[in-house]
Parts: structure tokens; C-alpha cells; sequence
């Protein structure tokens, strides 16, 4: 699950980026949180 997890906050960080481009910080803040 580790070596997905560094997959998954690199997509994460994509999509966000493109949905959200103001609220990036916000949502990495929160999946740190989980």
C-alpha cells in the first residue's frame, strides 16, 4: 500500500490540480489527515 500511496498523492495532486487549482493545498492537507 506504500508504494501506492506515493502513485496515488502524485495523481492526486494531478487531478486536483485541474479540478481544484485553488484548493490543491487544502485537499493535501486533508489526505495527510486520513
Amino acid at each position: 500500500m506504500q508504494s501506492r500511496k506515493n502513485m496515488t498523492l502524485t495523481e492526486l495532486k494531478k487531478v486536483i490540480a485541474d479540478i481544484y487549482p485553488d484548493q490543491t493545498q487544502f485537499y493535501v492537507i486533508e489526505f495527510k489527515c486520513l
